[in-house]
């Protein structure tokens, strides 16, 4: 979000007016962060891949994905042109993960505190 605002001045119509510009780069936090699909009964050994979007951050929001306290791995992240972020996850839950809270984190590394966070206690089958 690279914003110019100028400043310009003048005292009459004989002088050319003088004026200056500063530019604005503005970091921003994350707006939204949403999991598809969202809170599905889970089969246990059974392969599953959930995706992760955040927009509103700039610059791009950093998604991380977690169970519990644990950062999960088996992940792949992109940023498209608007900058929204997407991450995959691609998950093989067990019986021993039912209850357990599944969550994507979004975060705007430039930014402290500006984590926001989307998840649901699991239910495996």
């Amino acid at each position: 979000m690279l914003a110019v605002l100028t400043c310009q001045s003048s005292n009459n119509n004989i002088t050319v007016p003088s004026s200056r510009a500063v530019t604005l780069d503005l970091n921003i936090k994350p707006v939204e962060v949403k999991i598809h699909p969202y809170q599905l009964p889970l089969s246990a050994d059974k392969e599953v891949d959930l995706t992760c979007t955040s927009n509103g951050s700039r610059p791009a929001a950093k998604i991380t994905w977690w169970k519990d306290k644990r950062q999960m791995q088996n992940t792949q992240e992109s940023v498209s042109r608007a900058g929204v972020s997407t991450s995959m996850l691609t998950f093989m839950p067990s019986v021993d993960d039912s209850g357990k809270f599944l969550s994507c984190k979004a975060e705007n590394p430039l930014i402290p505190n500006s984590v926001i966070e989307e998840g649901w206690k699991l239910e495996i089958y």
